[in-house]
């Protein structure tokens, strides 16, 4: 039974990632309108179904096993209930227009639920895991300036022409790309864990990758306009340069911590990316309100995960 309810939990994950993540990526990639909001959030879901063909599954294999270890008895419940709770925090902070990170929302909900039900958690790989989260946006905002100033100085002979819509479209083809081996494995790991946790084979699974593909253009479709709007007009009104250099950046920084196995956010990237890109030609450009709101939501997402995931197992042990 719990194995029926892991794979329905993906599909709802992959349905609210769409809404989440997809609307804020997709509102980014569009500046300049060389690209239309349909067309790039197919593009996105069809990373998301086929992209981790290319890039593997070893994100999945750490939200699966190395945190916390879901193969004893009790583990699909647990995980389970994680996945809910996650779902909870990131509804909640999004109903507020307020996109969060679900990748600490699933942390998060993921360690709690492994205190709250006695499982072995790996706090060395927690703590990893954690800091290289913080990092990444970090060096993604960083990495902004700096590509950014480059480019100021590089380009000043440069036309705006043609080629910068096809930079744009390149840089969102990688930004999906990048999405696909980090924030989309958190979907492939519940899925880890319904085929036989670590031992269990993803590449076989096309129809399920497809499913989860689907369910993640329908989240995006539905929560384009109010979700992304938040990132891509309140926070700055990008030039399109801007665009392809700050998810030409983010892109990097996520392929780097995917290959380390290491689930990060692809959106605190992109948007830090974006806040850096923004403010290498000036700190009047950021709206810094919307910046901080956005912050805000971040900080209060992993620690609000870590307490419901703890409460709820103890209420479900109850019952």
């Amino acid at each position: 039974m719990w194995n029926e309810a892991l794979f329905g939990a993906a599909l709802l994950y992959s349905i609210v990632s769409g809404a989440n993540d997809g609307s804020t990526l997709v509102a980014i990639g569009v500046q300049g309108k060389h690209l239309s909001p349909i067309v790039a959030a197919a593009i996105l879901a069809f990373m998301v179904a086929g992209g981790s063909f290319i890039v593997g599954h070893a994100v999945a294999v750490t939200l699966a096993d190395k945190l916390v270890s879901f193969e004893h008895s009790g583990g699909a419940e647990a995980l389970f209930i994680a996945v809910i709770v996650s779902l909870l925090v990131v509804l909640v902070l999004s109903w507020a227009s307020l996109p969060t990170s679900l990748t600490l929302a699933l942390i998060g909900a993921i360690v709690g639920v492994g205190v709250g039900a006695g499982l072995n958690v790996s706090w060395l790989q927690v703590a990893s895991v954690l800091a290289l989260g913080v990092l990444a946006p970090v060096v993604a905002l960083l990495a902004g300036i700096v590509v950014s100033r480059v480019f100021q100085v590089t380009a000043l002979t440069l036309k705006r022409g043609a080629w910068l819509g096809w930079a744009q479209r390149l840089a969102f083809i990688l930004q999906s790309l990048a999405y696909s081996g980090n924030d989309a494995q958190k979907m492939y790991g519940v899925l880890l864990v319904v085929t036989g946790g670590i031992g269990g084979v993803l590449s076989n699974q096309i129809v399920e990758h497809l499913l989860v593909g689907l369910a993640f253009l329908a989240g995006a479709i539905f929560s384009m306009q109010r979700v992304g709007a938040r990132v891509s007009n309140r926070l700055t009104r990008p030039r399109v340069e801007t665009v392809a250099l700050c998810e030409l950046t983010a892109s990097l920084v996520v392929v780097g911590s995917s290959s380390l196995g290491a689930p990060i956010s692809s959106t605190q990237s992109v948007t830090a990316a974006l806040v850096g890109t923004g403010t290498a030609r000036s700190v009047k450009r950021i709206r810094w309100l919307e910046a901080g709101r956005i912050a805000v939501a971040w900080v209060v997402t992993l620690p609000a995960s870590v307490v419901l995931g703890i409460l709820a197992m103890l209420i479900a042990g109850r019952l």
